[in-house]
C-alpha cells in the first residue's frame, strides 16, 4: 500500500463525494487545499528546524499564490491529481448518488462523482482523527491537513461538532507551543470562496452553520458538499426495514457500497464513504403522492 504525500492524501479525503463533470465551490475549495499543500511541502524543513521568520515569509507567498488561482489552474492540479490517483487504484468515478434521486432518475440526466477507495479514505482520516482527538502532540503532517481541511470546509466530514471543541482546543494548545504552527493556523485562504459566485455572497451568512445540525453555529466554515434525495418506490404493506433494504438493492444497483450501520439507537445508512439517515416519505409529483425515502446527509 502506497504512502502518499500531503497532497495526495488531501485529495483522497477531499474529492470523495464531489461531482467529476461539474466545479462547484466544494471542489474548488479542495482544489486550492491540494495547491496550498503542494507549496506547503518545502516549507516543513523550517516547520521542524524551528525558523517561524523564514516560515512566514514563505507563508505569506503561498497564501497570495493560492488566493491568485483562477479556474483555469485549479482544473489542471484537478486532472493531474485525479490521473494520478486514478493510475494507483486510489480513486475512480461512479455515478454520482444525486443522479439516484426521482428528478435526476426521471430526466435521465447522467453524473458522475469521485470515490475514493475506502482502505485509503479510512486510512487517511482515521489517522488524523486519532492524532488530533488524543492527548499528545500530533504529527507534523497531521497539523497541514488540519489547516487544509479548516481552509477546504472539511472538517464537518470529519469531526464530530462536539469534537469541534476539542479540535479547537488542540489548535490552541499546539499553536501556543509551536510558533510556526501558530503562524499556519493564522493563516487562511477560504475567504476567497466568498468570490466565487453571487448566489454564494447571497448565502455566506450561512458559511459557519450547517443544515443538517439544526442550525448549530460551529468553529469553522462549512460547505454543502451533499445533498439529500429521494428515492421512489412501492412501499404499501412492507415496514421500515424492508424499505432499507429495498434502498440498499436500489443503490447496488447503480454501482454504489451500500450497507445499514448502527448507530446508537439509531440505523443509518454508509452509502460509498459517507453517512445517510433515512426516512419515509410521500412527495407529491403533477398532484400525485408518490411514495418512497428520503436519504438525508449525517455529517459529524
Amino acid at each position: 500500500m502506497r504512502d502518499y504525500g500531503l497532497p495526495q492524501k488531501a485529495a483522497l479525503a477531499g474529492l470523495d463525494t464531489l461531482e467529476a463533470n461539474h466545479y462547484t465551490q466544494a471542489k474548488s475549495a479542495v482544489l486550492r487545499g491540494i495547491a496550498a499543500l503542494t507549496a506547503l511541502e518545502p516549507l516543513l524543513a523550517e516547520i521542524q528546524s524551528g525558523e517561524p521568520i523564514v516560515f512566514k515569509e514563505g507563508l505569506t507567498k503561498l497564501i497570495q499564490q493560492v488566493k491568485k488561482l483562477g479556474k483555469k489552474e485549479l482544473k489542471e492540479i484537478e486532472k493531474e491529481t485525479v490521473l494520478t490517483l486514478k493510475q494507483e487504484g486510489a480513486l475512480e468515478e461512479v455515478p454520482a448518488l444525486i443522479a439516484c434521486d426521482m428528478n435526476y432518475e426521471t430526466a435521465g440526466v447522467k453524473i458522475t462523482e469521485y470515490r475514493t477507495s475506502q482502505t485509503e479514505y479510512r486510512k487517511v482520516v482515521e489517522s488524523i482523527r486519532a492524532e488530533i482527538l488524543e492527548e499528545g502532540e500530533p504529527s507534523l503532517e497531521s497539523v497541514c491537513l488540519l489547516w487544509m481541511f479548516r481552509e477546504s470546509c472539511l472538517m464537518s466530514e470529519v469531526f464530530s461538532s462536539s469534537e469541534q471543541i476539542l479540535v479547537k482546543q488542540k489548535i490552541g494548545d499546539i499553536s501556543s507551543q509551536n510558533d510556526c504552527f501558530r503562524r499556519l493556523f493564522e493563516a487562511e485562504f477560504h475567504s476567497v470562496l466568498s468570490n466565487f459566485s453571487t448566489s454564494f455572497l447571497k448565502a455566506k451568512k450561512n458559511l459557519f452553520q450547517n443544515p443538517y445540525l439544526e442550525g448549530v453555529n460551529l468553529m469553522f466554515p462549512f460547505l454543502e458538499r451533499r445533498s439529500a434525495i429521494f428515492i421512489d418506490f412501492v412501499v404499501l404493506g412492507t415496514t421500515v426495514a424492508d424499505r432499507r433494504k429495498e434502498v440498499l438493492c436500489y443503490l447496488s444497483e447503480r454501482g454504489h457500497y451500500a450497507e445499514e450501520v448502527k448507530n446508537g439507537r439509531e440505523t443509518l445508512l454508509r452509502i460509498d464513504n459517507s453517512y445517510y439517515r433515512i426516512f419515509p416519505m410521500t412527495k407529491a409529483a403533477y398532484h400525485i403522492p408518490i411514495q418512497g425515502a428520503s436519504l438525508v446527509p449525517v455529517y459529524y
